[in-house]
């Protein structure tokens, strides 16, 4: 990748997503989808394995309702969907808290 604004920008953007993963401003699937789109977006997935534990959790939890489509569902499946997503979230948590760590000390010296 470039120096350029735009790629500034992206780096910039994920160091803003990371630490709201880390602070737990997000859920932790609302998190990885955050981190995966912005790789995607500024074309370090898939040439950068840092992102490989979001891309996984990610794609385990691509049907997971998160953010406005939450408001399309009923409530039961809503509650069901949750209790399954938390469940993996915990199971997951540890990893992907490390995981964000180090992508974060290597975001930040792209973010500069």
């Amino acid at each position: 990748m470039g120096t350029d604004a735009s790629t500034a920008d992206y780096w910039g953007a994920l160091v803003d997503a990371l630490h709201d993963f880390l602070d737990n401003r997000v859920d932790i699937t609302e998190g990885c989808r955050n981190i995966v789109d912005i790789a995607r977006a500024m074309g370090e997935w898939p040439d950068n394995d840092l992102f490989i534990p979001f891309v996984a959790f990610d794609s385990e939890t691509d049907t997971r309702p998160v953010g406005p489509v939450r408001a399309r569902w009923a409530p039961a499946a809503l509650q069901r969907e949750d209790a399954e997503r938390i469940e993996f979230e915990n199971l997951c948590r540890e990893e992907l808290m490390k995981a964000a760590k180090k992508l974060l000390e290597y975001a930040n010296r792209h973010a500069l």
